[in-house]
């Protein structure tokens, strides 16, 4: 039989660490289904492994509990966000452009079930004495990698003779709600035949926000 070379050893430890990393992909987003479908409580381990095609030993294996796959989440919502703001720039143009550019760049995050998920989350692990620190590490983690990209953005959507630390508080909390208040009535069930909000309707309002608060951007100035 012959010997297997080096390479043929690093061939396979990449693909099972590949693999490895797919499982553990794939149980994290089935965390987020469950948690977004049937509310934090009822998003057992037992519901998220059915769901996710594993047995116990592979969540035990990859996060050690449910905490941990919880806590796991909650990372992952946080390194997409960072490398979210990373990869993404706002061209110059008129105020309202950059404005509009930016409450869709945030919008894909924030306006996402994998946030709400994050949030209950949140809401849930800080509160237990036993996941207080653990989940307060992750949150000042995330907001120490996403302050130099996000800093960078805003400047870029308020120009450089706008800068307002207030101003920029306001534009930003007024985006995280409007996308935040839209992904909740549409994974809310109010039973009134309520019909999810469509890509162009979306795009629509955003361009009226958008407009909005370049008024209030052009006021400031």
């Amino acid at each position: 039989m012959p010997a297997r070379t080096s390479s043929t050893t690093s061939a396979a430890g990449d693909r099972r660490s590949s693999e490895s990393a797919a499982t553990r992909q794939q149980v994290i987003d089935a965390a987020v289904e469950t948690i977004v479908e049937v509310g934090f409580d009822l998003a057992s381990s037992r519901e998220i492994l059915r769901r996710a095609g594993y047995t116990w030993g592979v969540l035990q294996y990859h996060f050690g509990s449910r905490e941990g796959l919880l806590l796991a989440v909650l990372q992952d919502s946080a390194n997409r966000f960072t490398e979210l703001l990373s990869s993404v720039t706002i061209a110059d143009g008129p105020p309202a452009d950059r404005l509009e550019s930016f409450l869709a760049i945030l919008d894909s995050h924030y306006g996402s079930p994998q946030y709400v998920a994050a949030l209950e989350i949140i809401f849930n692990l800080s509160h237990n004495p036993d996941t207080r620190a653990k989940t307060l590490d992750v949150l000042h983690d995330l907001a120490e990698r996403s302050r130099p990209p996000f800093v960078r953005l805003m400047r870029e959507v308020v120009g450089p003779t706008h800068e307002n630390g207030r101003i920029e508080q306001v534009i930003f909390h007024l985006t995280r709600g409007f996308s935040l208040s839209h992904v909740i009535a549409d994974l809310l069930e109010y039973g009134d035949g309520h019909v999810p909000t469509s890509p162009e309707e979306m795009a629509a309002e955003r361009r009226l926000l958008a407009g909005a608060l370049a008024s209030l951007l052009e006021s400031a100035g």
